[in-house]
């Protein structure tokens, strides 16, 4: 799935399948942002979606993130791409 840079979310999903994302252009150097990004302890305190993640950004990695928006739940995603210059993504498995 691409998505258009206008900051806004956008959602697929099938019966067994969900992909959010979100892009935007950001008026910064590539290392700053991903710097910003890949700093996972304070991830929450800018993006509002997160509760908490834990784990490592590289390939094959796989995160532990809880969100407010399913108490109780865990979701597992593993790290399948990732672009220092341009994004890190993955499926997003839940338990």
């Amino acid at each position: 799935m691409s998505y258009e840079a206008n900051g806004q979310a956008s959602k697929t999903k099938t019966a067994f399948r969900m992909e959010c994302g979100v892009a935007t252009r950001i008026d910064a150097k590539p290392e700053k942002v991903w710097a910003l990004l890949t700093n996972l302890p304070d991830f929450p305190k800018w993006n509002s979606t997160v509760e908490r993640i834990e784990g490592t950004i590289e390939d094959g990695a796989k995160l532990t993130i809880k969100v407010p928006s399913a108490p109780g739940r865990t979701f597992s995603p593993k790290v399948s791409a990732i672009d220092p210059t341009a994004a890190w993504c993955g499926p997003t498995a839940s338990r």
